[in-house]
């Protein structure tokens, strides 16, 4: 190793491990060796293995960040070194990548997919010698051979990590008819339940506040409940909204509406996914959806902006706050980070835009109205017009979003297997599970 034969390094490192297996030293040896021998799939298996015996190995963790690094995975990249330094305060390859990772200028659109010398097939094949929790991928076939119409399976993990899944999702990118057909059965949805639950609670419109009108309009879609601790007037996670039923009316109409967004925004992908796979909808398929568009905090700050657009298209001029937007803001370096900030507000104010002209089906100008004097009746504070200012007309094509959606769920889906992220969705789709069940 030290003149640089990696090759013969490497032979002699798995004659090692033909007789001490768990020894994770070697592993990471094995890696490093791998890794300067351009074997980077391999190379990332190695520091896995060493992981696995122990935890802690610093060098490992380092061996990891280096190859997150070389993919342009650097959020993840950084979360590695400081495993390692928190292990080995004095790892030299972990301070190095994180001053390299520093001084690189993170573009609003890196490549689609991985690192170009990262082998997906590799990558993937070594779920068939990982060891799980739940043992949910002891048994993966990456050849599998689904049918073509298959409705109903992919609430196993194990069949939706195979090859076929993945070139679907990575191949055959939702259209724009397609993506509009989604916004369609997303809004009948909602019209739909909306409907059956005015007619089976003999509910009459005319007589109930503009409050339980815009709670009925929520739970067309999703779950509401009532919290009475906590500083945050509302949250949406695993299709509940959480209100806080101390704040007055008109707060918890905008809430709930900010929320409301945030859930057809999460709805939009797991459906682009459910297309995808024409599958039916699985707690496992909205596992993934959750998981690939809250990885980046480019994904959160541009779902934070929709929502808080929604929210505030259908509220009195003066009452648009960007609150929690302006807080996600903060993560991001004012002159490195504009461009990218600027792509993603585009981006998060088109998807306002569609889910804006799903909720007009059911806030009409009667109902708006209704909203202007309940926050007439709530607050005796002149308005404020500082959130106005973070509006924004700039949308791009819907070509652009339909590649967004694309990018983003098969980039998630790469990420679970690069990352070893197992845990997480299956966690994911416990929580959905508790809510069905």
């Amino acid at each position: 190793m030290d003149s640089k034969n990696y090759a013969r390094a490497i032979d002699y490192f798995k004659v090692i491990l033909s007789e001490d297996k768990n020894n994770d030293d070697v592993w990471v040896l094995l890696g490093l060796c791998q890794t300067k021998a351009d074997e980077f799939d391999k190379a990332y298996m190695s520091f896995n293995n060493a992981l696995k015996i122990n935890s802690k190995n610093s060098f490992a963790w380092s061996g990891k960040a280096y190859l997150l690094f070389l993919a342009g995975k650097y959020e993840k990249a950084l979360l590695y070194c400081d495993f390692a330094l928190n292990f080995c305060r004095e790892n030299e390859m972990a301070l190095m990548i994180k001053k390299n990772i520093g001084d690189v200028e993170n573009s609003a659109y890196k490549k689609d997919f991985p690192h170009e010398k990262f082998d997906i097939d590799n990558i993937l094949n070594s779920f068939k010698s990982h060891k799980h929790g739940s043992g949910d991928f002891d048994f993966v076939d990456l050849n599998k051979n689904e049918g073509p119409t298959t409705v109903s399976d992919l609430n196993e993990f194990e069949n939706i990590f195979t090859k076929k899944r993945i070139k679907l999702l990575k191949d055959n990118p939702l259209t724009v008819d397609e993506y509009n057909n989604i916004l369609n059965r997303i809004k009948q949805a909602g019209l739909t339940n909306f409907n059956e639950m005015i007619e089976e609670h003999n509910i009459d419109l005319s007589e109930i506040s503009i409050f339980k009108k815009i709670s009925l309009m929520a739970l067309s879609y999703t779950d509401i409940e009532y919290k009475t601790k906590g500083a945050e007037h509302g949250s949406f996670a695993f299709n509940v909204i959480r209100v806080d039923d101390r704040l007055d009316e008109s707060n918890q109409i905008s809430t709930l509406i900010h929320e409301l967004a945030h859930y057809i925004f999460n709805e939009i992908f797991t459906q682009s996914l459910m297309y995808i796979w024409n599958s039916d909808k699985t707690d496992a398929i909205e596992a993934i959806s959750i998981y690939s568009i809250s990885r980046s905090k480019s994904y959160k700050l541009m779902n934070e902006y929709c929502a808080h657009t929604v929210q505030g298209r259908f509220l009195p001029f003066g009452y648009q706050n960007y609150g929690s937007f302006n807080m996600l803001l903060k993560g991001f370096d004012p002159k490195k980070d504009k461009k990218r900030v600027k792509t993603y507000l585009k981006l998060g104010n088109s998807f306002a835009e569609d889910i804006i002209l799903i909720l007009e089906k059911f806030i009409s100008k009667n109902w708006r109205s209704e909203i202007k004097e309940q926050f007439k009746k709530d607050f005796t504070n002149p308005p404020n017009y500082d959130g106005i200012l973070l509006e924004t007309k700039k949308t791009v094509p819907a070509e652009d979003i339909v590649k967004t959606i694309n990018k983003i769920l098969t980039k998630g889906l790469i990420n679970i297997i690069e990352n070893d992220d197992v845990e997480i969705i299956q966690k994911y789709k416990k929580e959905y599970e508790k809510l069905s069940h």
